[in-house]
């Protein structure tokens, strides 16, 4: 299928069998669906018209509602989230953990919200969970982010994008939004959780890992465009007028943001 919907990229796309098309006019729609049936017809494979949905203001795909420039929990999704009771084994714990962990986008700084459940499924822990009060507590939190209807806004590649980055104790966070003002609206969160060598790192070293890893990780959206980005930690200003090199700071920071350019556009 990737090769059926090479050079279609921009309006078509496949997971396996699974295929959508999405356009910005019913016009473009037209246009855009005979070029894909005609690319399938032409390398004999068939489409069943039973599993289509066509002409659709939004649909389910993958476990999303997809529509309006928005991507939305699926009903059923939110449901099996909802009615999940605290699981009694580690193995429940670790489903549970993969059904949130699958829509951790939609979730703030998910590896550290969920650090005290992740923490019950190490080989040290029994097979049998203790619920304490912490893990009660989160994972209810966790099921809350998720019931609460969330939404996510579509990415437009025309405006610039706003990445916010975060740390704490626990891991580091980022979020990537669009819009100005009031209106901006996050398109995606991402999180993970320090390693052990990373929690003995300073302030500073921490917050300048959580720039690098979030600029890693979203490159797809911010290669060759201009971005806000902004930090609250108000002595990352130190690195565009420092003298003295640290080498773990200045080292991953050269490869992708010079330290000159870092402006704090929130410090509280």
């Amino acid at each position: 299928m990737d090769q059926v919907l090479r050079g279609p990229e921009a309006y078509a796309a496949a997971y396996i069998d699974d295929v959508i098309v999405f356009s910005s006019s019913w016009e473009e729609h037209l246009t855009h669906l005979a070029d894909v049936f005609r690319r399938i017809t032409e390398v004999d494979l068939l489409v069943n018209p039973g599993k289509c949905q066509l002409a659709r203001p939004e649909f389910c795909y993958l476990g999303y509602v997809l529509g309006d420039g928005h991507i939305r929990l699926q009903v059923s999704k939110v449901e099996a989230v909802r009615d999940c009771p605290p699981p009694t084994t580690k193995k429940g714990v670790r489903s549970f953990l993969g059904l949130v962990g699958w829509y951790r986008q939609f979730i703030p700084v998910f590896s550290s919200r969920a650090f005290a459940l992740t923490n019950l499924t190490l080989k040290s822990s029994t097979n049998k969970v203790v619920w304490t009060e912490d893990c009660l507590k989160t994972f209810w939190d966790l099921k809350d982010c998720l019931c609460n209807s969330p939404v996510l806004q579509s990415p437009n590649f025309d405006p610039p994008f706003t990445v916010q980055t975060d740390t704490s104790g626990l891991g580091l966070g980022a979020v990537l939004l669009q819009g100005e003002g009031e209106d901006r609206r996050p398109v995606q969160y991402i999180s993970r959780k320090l390693f052990d060598h990373e929690t003995r790192y300073s302030t500073v070293e921490k917050e300048c890992l959580a720039i690098k890893w979030a600029l890693d990780s979203l490159k797809y959206y911010l290669l060759g465009k201009q971005f806000v980005l902004e930090t609250d930690h108000h002595m990352l200003q130190w690195l565009s007028r420092m003298k003295d090199s640290n080498a773990r700071v200045t080292r991953p920071c050269s490869h992708t943001v010079s330290p000159s350019s870092i402006k704090p556009e929130r410090t509280t």
